[in-house]
């Protein structure tokens, strides 16, 4: 998954192979970050919602800039069922949002 999103950089900003090695590197930290806030709201029954809503947001934002939908898609579901209200779908989409994290690591 690191190379797909070193070639969609290469193809839409025509960056280099360096330039895009330091933004993917700048991605994992971010998305980390996010996965790290991510994981604290599975442990309440009622995660918070607005830290869910601000965190899919920020997902939404770089992950469409790096061309990984994926992510993005999953950060847009997660930030409609927290407006909602739905714990379970929120801890869903959290857990799928985390397993995509260990796959972008592999």
């Amino acid at each position: 998954m690191k190379q797909k999103i070193i070639d969609y950089l290469k193809a839409t900003l025509g960056l280099t192979d360096e330039e895009a090695t330091d933004f993917l590197k700048d991605f994992f930290e971010s998305f980390d970050q996010c996965c790290a806030q991510l994981q604290t709201q599975l442990s309440p029954a009622e995660p918070d919602y607005g830290i869910l809503r601000f965190v899919a947001h920020t997902l939404t934002g770089f992950c469409d800039n790096m061309g990984a939908v994926d992510i993005s898609v999953l950060a847009r579901e997660l930030s409609a069922a927290a407006k909602q209200g739905d714990a379970a779908n929120c801890k869903a989409k959290i857990a799928e949002i985390l397993q995509l994290n260990q796959n972008y690591h592999k």
